[in-house]
């Protein structure tokens, strides 16, 4: 999840300043069963749906793939000395 975590915060930023019935929900009747149950649907879909789109990085990288990166941006000099 930690790779995901720009996506995420985008994706609440947008359903906090967008969907007006998220906005509703935080914004309303906060403690209102009907609302905190729309706030928290709407939330897990969200995080559902930018979960789902995000393609799994590998864990464990070959030496080929380290100096692939290596050579194309030399910022890190230890993934090709690993």
């Amino acid at each position: 999840m930690m790779a995901n975590l720009d996506a995420i915060r985008e994706a609440l930023i947008v359903l906090m300043t967008e969907d007006g019935e998220f906005i509703e929900s935080i914004e309303l009747s906060t403690s209102s069963v009907r609302m905190v149950h729309r706030r928290f649907d709407k939330w897990r879909m969200t995080l559902d749906n930018v979960l789902a789109q995000t393609r799994k990085q590998p864990r464990c990288f070959s030496r080929e793939l380290k100096k692939e990166l290596h050579d194309a941006n030399p910022t890190c000099q230890s993934a090709a000395n690993t």
